[in-house]
């Protein structure tokens, strides 16, 4: 459900004002909460337009005894930016009701809602989370991507070889092609990427079709469908129809079910391309997990087709980068890796432009997994996670942390960064 918009001018103003950034915050909104509880409309407007400005994903209102915490996560790090005292708490949290049409009333219950405002004359579609605590009600808004470009595949950061790879499976229209990663590692933009992809590759002459929760991205011919749990619809359910719609190419936005992944694979197996996600913590714990969600390991074999594990990571900034020498102890754990002890390594020393953390932008790092024979006898016989991948490791099968420390070694990142993640 969107909301209505909110006045341009005012967040374009506080958007391109100075104080829009962590150092100004918590003086600006002690300013503007120091009008009364009326200044709330005010409030909140200046909170969303710094949080836009900063490029942050997800605003976080957070209650705690006599005070409101205002955390902002950007670049992948949850930061505080302010603090304010607990009567305005109430006011705020009003205001974002009422932008998105939610009831103020209810407080004890979780609600769910969505906010379409202009920020510096472009839309944006955020998705409002109320969620009940012991001190009051904690709100989580998500920037979605409907006001971002779409990225392509060869601007998430993988390796050429990699990139080639998952271009030719995606081309090839059958299977299914998997990502996992946990929440915020960029699996949402590497699904639209390859949708993106098969489109221009087929210049449209393709039915593509999703499911998803919810959809963050509207795309120009692409049939996208946004699941209504409450009205009985959920993933399976829209992909029972979904499969009598004729199309080649499906996306499902997350497996969560067995249901759903038995749908899901059987499509993979009768002519067509899924893409969907799964929560794994490697590449070769996908075929467990299927297993263990109780899908026939003969299915999973013939219709899993590539796995995609990946992570995000930050990027050092290239406006104050300098060399430096990462601890001893953190080389010799890395070596094992492929880690050459000798290497140049690189590190922001915090600037202006990076806002003094000295990473400006992040970067994926991947592993794609293609499925061979070999792995899918191992399937058959529901060989556990680490005998998958041992059989890949002696195959020269590079992983996540491996392709990290390429990076690493190009001055794209940071060997503490590879080792925070991994």
């Amino acid at each position: 459900m969107l909301g209505p918009m909110a006045p341009e001018g005012r967040l374009s103003a506080a958007a391109a004002s100075g104080r829009a950034d962590w150092s100004g915050m918590q003086g600006e909104l002690d300013r503007i909460l120091a009008g009364g509880e009326d200044r709330a409309v005010e409030a909140v407007d200046y909170i969303l337009a710094v949080g836009s400005r900063l490029q942050a994903s997800d605003i976080h209102l957070e209650p705690a005894q006599e005070r409101l915490r205002v955390r902002l996560r950007v670049e992948g790090e949850l930061k505080e930016a302010a603090s304010l005292p607990g009567p305005a708490a109430e006011a705020l949290l009003n205001r974002l009701k009422v932008l998105g049409r939610l009831v103020t009333y209810r407080k004890r219950l979780p609600q769910d809602g969505r906010i379409r405002i202009r920020l510096a004359g472009s839309d944006m579609d955020l998705r409002l989370s109320f969620f009940p605590t012991i001190h009051g009600e904690k709100v989580v808004i998500r920037f979605l991507s409907s006001a971002q470009p779409l990225r392509r595949l060869d601007e998430l950061g993988m390796s050429g070889a990699t990139l080639a790879s998952l271009q030719e499976r995606l081309d090839k229209l059958q299977g299914a092609v998997l990502l996992t990663g946990p929440a915020g590692s960029g699996k949402t933009t590497t699904m639209y990427a390859s949708l993106r992809h098969i489109d221009e590759r087929r210049a449209g002459a393709c039915n593509i079709m999703t499911v998803e929760d919810p959809v963050e991205h509207a795309l120009d011919g692409v049939n996208q469908c946004q699941v209504q749990p409450a009205a009985g619809m959920g993933f399976a359910q829209a992909l029972r129809s979904l499969l009598r719609q004729d199309p080649d190419v499906i996306m499902v936005g997350e497996i969560r079910d067995r249901e759903t992944a038995e749908i899901a694979v059987q499509a993979g197996l009768t002519g067509h391309l899924v893409i969907s996600t799964l929560h794994t913590p490697a590449a070769a714990g996908v075929f467990t997990r299927l297993v263990n969600l109780e899908i026939e390991p003969t299915m999973v074999a013939s219709s899993v087709a590539a796995v995609l594990a990946q992570r995000l990571v930050r990027r050092v900034c290239p406006a104050c980068a300098e060399e430096y020498r990462p601890e001893r102890r953190l080389l010799e754990r890395l070596a094992g890796f492929g880690l050459a002890k000798d290497a140049a390594f690189r590190k922001g020393r915090g600037c202006g432009r990076c806002r003094s953390t000295g990473f400006l932008g992040r970067t994926g790092i991947f592993e794609l997994l293609l499925v061979d024979d070999d792995l899918r006898d191992l399937v058959l016989e529901r060989a556990p996670s680490r005998k998958l991948a041992a059989e890949l490791k002696a195959k020269g099968h590079r992983d996540l942390i491996q392709d990290g420390l390429d990076k690493v070694g190009a001055g794209l990142t940071t060997v503490e960064e590879i080792w925070r993640l991994l």
